[in-house]
Parts: C-alpha cells; sequence; structure tokens
C-alpha cells in the first residue's frame, strides 16, 4: 500500500525532470503566443504596462495593449521574472515543469490504490496531447492543471457538509481558468451546473450559486472592465458551419482516437475499433453493478463527464460562431484528454479496485504503447532541434543576424515580427493583410515617412492571412534591397548595418 502511494510521487516527478531535460538545450518551444505572453511580462516589468511590442502596419504606436491573450500567464511570468531575476522563457520552462508535475500527481494520486486505474490515467497521459505540451511556451499547461484541481474539488463542493470556502475555491479555479484561457468560460459553466445539480437543499444551492457566481466574477470581472476601457474590439460573431465535417467532426475523432491508438492507423476501423472497445466497458459497469449491490462509480467520474460535455461543447459553438479556423487537434482538445483520463481513471478503480487482471492490463499496455511511441519522435525533435521560433532552423538565421547589427531606431515591417520579437528586444509591426490589398498605396506611404526603416519579408511566413511577398515588393520602392538566404529586407534611409 505504501509503495502504491508512492508511485504517483514518482512518475510526477519523472514527469518533471523529463520537461526540464527536454528542454534544456533549446528551452521552451516559441510561437506567436509564446511572444505575446513573453513580452508582455517584459513589458510589464520594464515599463509597468501588460503591452506587447506587435503592431498593425498603419499604428503609429510602438506597442499595444495586450488583449487578444488573457492576463495571467504574463502576470506569472513578471512575477518570476521580478523575484529570481530570470528572463520569461526561462520562468516559463520551470512553471511548466511544476505544472506537469502538479497535474500528473493530482490525476494519479486520488486512484493510486488500483493498479489498473493508475494505468489509465499513465496510459492516456504518457500521450502527445499531455506531455508535449509542457514543452512550449504556452498557457496550456497552467489550464490543464487549474482543470484537474477544479475537478477534484468541485467533488468536494457538491456534498452536503461543503463550506462556502469550498465553493469559493473552485470560482478561483474557474476565475483563474478563464484568465488563462478563455475556454475557462466553460469550466465556469460546468462547475456551475455541478453546484446546481447538487443534492443538497434548495437554500444550500442558491447561496451557493449566488456566492460562486459572484466570486467568479469578481476575478474575472477587472479584465474584461480593462478590456473594455482600452476600446478592445470583441471578436465579430457569424454562422460558421460550412465544411463541418472536415473542418470539426473528422479532426476531433482522429485526436480522439489518437489518445488511445497509433495516429497512422486508418480512421474508421481505428474509430470502431475504440468505440467497441467503450461498449463493452459500459456493458461490464452494467454487469457488475448488477452483480455487486456495493458497487458504484466514484463522484470524479460524474464531475469529469460533465466538465467534458461542458467544455466540448463550448469549443463547438466557439468554432461555428467565433473562430472558423480553429483546429481540433491536440492542443485544443488536451482539457479534454485530461478530463478523459480523470472519469476512465475512476471508472477502472470501481471495476479493479485491487489486483491486475490480465485483459485490462493487456488492452492499457497498448494503450501505453502507442502513446509513448507518439510521444518521444517529438521529444526527440526537440531535444534535438528545439521547436518554433527558437529552433534550430532560425538559429543561423542571416536575416535575423542582420537585424541584430542593424542601426538604433529602426522602424521594422515583416510578415513575421512575432518572430524578430521571439529573437530581439525589439518592436515591429505586421505587413498588410489579404483584405488590405487596396491600401497597398497607404502601406508605401507609411514606410516612406518611417525612415529609417525595413520591410522584413521571410521566405516562408507563418501567417497566411498576410499578403504574399511579391505583392508587396512590387507596390514598394525602397533606397535598398538585400536578398538574404531566408529572407528579403527593403530598406529606407539606413545604412548596412
Amino acid at each position: 500500500m505504501r509503495l502504491a502511494r508512492l508511485l504517483p510521487w514518482l512518475a510526477a516527478t519523472g514527469a518533471l525532470v523529463l520537461v526540464l531535460a527536454v528542454t534544456h538545450r533549446h528551452g521552451l518551444g516559441v510561437s506567436l503566443d509564446s511572444v505575446a505572453y513573453a513580452r508582455a511580462a517584459e513589458s510589464l516589468v520594464e515599463r509597468g504596462r501588460l503591452e506587447i511590442p506587435l503592431t498593425s502596419w498603419e499604428s503609429e504606436a510602438s506597442y499595444e495593449p495586450l488583449s487578444h491573450f488573457p492576463p495571467a500567464l504574463p502576470l506569472i511570468f513578471a512575477a518570476v521574472v521580478r523575484l529570481l531575476d530570470v528572463d520569461p522563457y526561462t520562468a516559463g520552462r520551470w512553471l511548466n515543469a511544476a505544472c506537469i508535475f502538479g497535474t500528473a500527481l493530482m490525476a494519479l494520486l486520488p486512484v493510486a490504490d488500483s493498479a489498473v486505474a493508475v494505468l489509465t490515467v499513465a496510459a492516456l497521459l504518457v500521450g502527445p496531447s499531455f506531455v508535449t505540451m509542457h514543452v512550449w511556451l504556452w498557457s496550456e499547461p497552467v489550464f490543464l492543471l487549474l482543470v484537474v484541481l477544479s475537478a477534484r474539488l468541485a467533488v468536494r463542493a457538491r456534498t452536503e457538509s461543503a463550506t462556502l470556502r469550498d465553493v469559493m475555491l473552485i470560482a478561483a479555479c474557474a476565475g483563474l481558468a478563464t484568465l488563462t484561457r478563455y475556454a475557462g468560460l466553460s469550466l465556469f459553466a460546468g462547475l456551475g451546473l455541478l453546484l446546481l445539480f447538487s443534492a443538497v437543499s434548495l437554500k444550500a444551492k442558491v447561496r451557493r450559486i449566488v456566492w460562486y457566481c459572484g466570486f467568479y466574477t469578481a476575478t474575472v470581472l477587472p479584465w474584461f472592465w480593462w478590456l473594455s476601457a482600452i476600446g478592445a474590439a470583441p471578436r465579430s460573431l457569424g454562422l460558421y458551419t460550412e465544411n463541418a465535417w472536415h473542418g470539426i467532426v473528422r479532426p476531433a475523432l482522429r485526436t480522439v482516437v489518437g489518445w488511445f491508438l497509433p495516429a497512422s492507423l486508418p480512421l474508421l476501423p481505428a474509430l470502431a475499433g475504440v468505440a467497441t472497445v467503450f461498449v463493452v466497458l459500459a456493458l461490464v459497469c452494467i454487469q457488475r453493478a448488477r452483480a455487486r449491490e456495493d458497487f458504484h462509480i466514484g463522484p470524479v467520474a460524474y464531475v469529469a463527464a460533465v466538465l467534458l460535455v461542458v467544455h466540448v461543447g463550448f469549443l463547438v459553438v466557439a468554432r461555428l460562431i467565433a473562430d472558423p479556423s480553429m483546429p481540433f487537434d491536440e492542443r485544443i482538445l488536451s482539457a479534454a484528454l485530461v478530463l478523459t483520463a480523470l472519469g476512465l481513471g475512476e471508472v477502472a478503480k470501481s471495476l479493479y479496485p485491487v489486483g491486475l487482471p490480465v485483459i485490462p492490463s493487456v488492452l492499457l499496455g497498448v494503450v501505453a504503447l502507442g502513446n509513448v511511441m507518439g510521444t518521444a519522435p517529438q521529444l526527440v525533435h526537440t531535444v534535438r532541434h528545439g521547436e518554433g521560433y527558437l529552433s534550430d532552423p532560425w538559429t543561423g538565421s542571416e536575416t535575423i543576424a542582420w537585424l541584430r547589427s542593424a542601426p538604433p531606431g529602426l522602424t521594422i515591417f515583416s510578415n513575421a515580427p512575432d518572430l524578430i520579437c521571439a529573437w530581439l528586444p525589439v518592436t515591429a509591426k505586421y505587413t498588410p493583410a489579404h483584405y488590405e490589398m487596396a491600401r497597398l498605396a497607404e502601406l508605401a506611404a507609411r514606410v516612406d515617412g518611417s525612415a529609417p526603416a525595413v520591410v522584413v519579408l521571410f521566405d516562408d511566413p507563418h501567417a497566411g492571412w498576410l499578403l504574399p511577398r511579391a505583392q508587396l515588393m512590387d507596390a514598394l520602392t525602397p533606397d535598398e534591397t538585400r536578398v538574404l538566404s531566408d529572407g528579403v529586407i527593403l530598406s529606407w534611409g539606413t545604412t548596412e548595418g
């Protein structure tokens, strides 16, 4: 029994060490999100403002307030930077390691007495949808930690003996999750439903819901008030139902099936196999419930199921009315994976409280092996080459090297300004988007009036919504053009850097 209780601690510590080891050479992977979080934290520490150095080409400002992303991660980074005197990328690395430790521990420790339950949770959490989220400078690690913490706390908050402190704790988790990722709104809704349908008196239920909503509102309201104060435009809503099969259903099924079977398998046979296993699992639960009067599935399974349904529903609605480009990939569905692991772990604990039966063990071993085989190549790539903007392909960038030695006071326009800001402590502006094609003459006048200025056009811009390099070069008349191995630099009023 003591060994069983020790196993979750060993697994969580192993996950922590793994993240630190994998990111030791190149650090965390960096994308647009990462640059916004890191540079907003730097701005808060150095300038006292939560701003990012990325602006539109027509803006006269060098910074703009952080509005597209919520503020929790930059605030955490800023606190760590101030306390430990490290850069945000280092702060993120240690934060991710701490988060994977906490998430794994809270997922495994409550089911530690059942070997099958531990194996069930571990088999899912060794997959790419969980492990690889922690080798990028993203908000997922903190969000996943808050999801697991909320699910565990919600079990007690629904009982008759729960106090207002328990209710405020889950409200705080939901609020922090919303300030980490806007998908945290689904956590608020799911936890609210769990309180609404809890088995307590009507008076207690109303009291708890009022306190829950009030405390959550007090947590998130300052941020949304600030967004309103700075005039941040809300995302326009519409109805984007075209191609829903290929945009939502098929990629979601592919991701979910990939939690249990190798992604290389054809989708339909793999889906049929996973569905068959779940049908058999349901039948076994029904049979056990009829055969054993004391058989019951723990409340965590119910809590995880409600949160899972609400979260996935929220993502589908967001994809249909707000963000038609949202990919239903491993990253977007990572919280769904963690909730699935919690629920299945509780079911496994109820079915097999002791022992390690052969058939379930073999099936779970196959799942774990497939997930390890899917995760390992990605981690090896991270170790060898890094991920994102700070990876090996960009280490020898001639364009970045030129900008590093460029004269001070340069106004930079680019089709990848976030890449530049990931490498250099500068500000940069986006070049026009596709819908701004008719405004190229305005861009030319804007650049001319900003000299000394450069327009940096990389060979492979990650932002497909920006105008192609050829169109920009045809519309602009620079003083000098430098053609480098990975990009072109158009210069106005500069000297050779």
